[in-house]
């Protein structure tokens, strides 16, 4: 099982409205992976949205991008999200099939994750979990994990492989204590982990693909996407509420960190909903 690994951090300086975000590329064409091993500080398999601006949406002294809602782009997300106000939801939950990465002919590191959270969309927290389909050049890497960003993800050591069927929900409840519980029907596991953490604003919740990032030199560095093909949603529900049910969803599609801001993944119509891969970007 392939872990990630960090170095421990006195602080994370990634408060709302001064995320850096930068498209990390590979091999020689990004000086990013040039960085000496001890620079990469962790590995950050979910965090807030990053609007194409490299700021998190909304944060401090930003608007929710004026087409949000019904759609929205992000350098790092795509999938579905619903906001509200502080305190609005207590509860996410949903289904998706593990990806096969199809990692033919790469070099270096492509990243993915499937995850479902509260907070993030419009908060500088998010309380999420999910898998990871990955690249480490040629060799697929697949692997659960649980993360109270912005504190470091924790890995599980049960099996994931492409193909299995996961759920996987986080509920709040109530005095600052939630929740997160994923299971592995294919694989036949399940892990629940319970966290305390007070003030948060729970003021969002999402069923998310993301292009995880690096924590380089303080900075917040968006990774390749790995060639996920598709990933299929299925009974995802906010509250106990199907997602479809929710007026003021945002449909998220994933763009380029640089202009032309080319799509990296798009997001089907609601329902039971697909996210499919677009391409991975190559750094300038």
């Amino acid at each position: 099982m392939a872990r990630r690994w960090y170095v421990p951090l006195l602080a994370l300086p990634v408060a709302i409205g001064t995320v850096v975000a930068v498209l990390e590329g590979v091999a020689s064409a990004s000086p990013g992976l040039a960085h000496p091993a001890a620079a990469v500080q962790r590995v950050i398999p979910g965090g807030p949205m990053i609007s194409p601006s490299g700021a998190a949406v909304p944060g401090a002294g930003h608007g929710v991008q004026s087409s949000c809602p019904p759609t929205c782009s992000s350098t790092n997300w795509s999938g579905y999200a619903v906001t509200g106000r502080n305190g609005a939801f207590r509860s996410v939950s949903g289904a998706w099939t593990e990806p096969r990465a199809n990692c033919a002919g790469v070099s270096g590191r492509r990243l993915s994750s499937a995850w479902v959270g509260l907070d993030g969309a419009n908060s500088g927290s998010v309380e999420q979990l999910g898998t990871d389909a990955d690249c480490r050049g040629r060799t697929p890497v697949y692997f659960a994990w649980w993360e109270m960003f912005p504190n470091p993800s924790v890995n599980f050591s049960a099996r994931v492989r492409p193909g299995d069927h996961l759920s996987a929900s986080v509920t709040f409840r109530g005095a600052g204590r939630f929740v997160l519980f994923i299971r592995n029907s294919t694989q036949h596991w399940s892990r629940t982990i319970v966290q305390t953490r007070g003030g948060l604003a729970r003021s969002s919740a999402e069923a998310i693909v993301e292009a995880p990032a690096l924590l380089i030199g303080g900075r917040i560095v968006i990774q390749n996407l790995t060639n996920f093909g598709t990933v299929r949603w299925a009974a995802t529900r906010v509250n106990g509420t199907p997602l479809k049910n929710f007026a003021r969803r945002i449909r998220i599609t994933m763009v380029e960190t640089h202009r032309p801001f080319r799509v990296r993944a798009t997001t089907s119509l609601i329902n039971a909903f697909d996210v499919f891969f677009n391409h991975f970007e190559l750094c300038c």
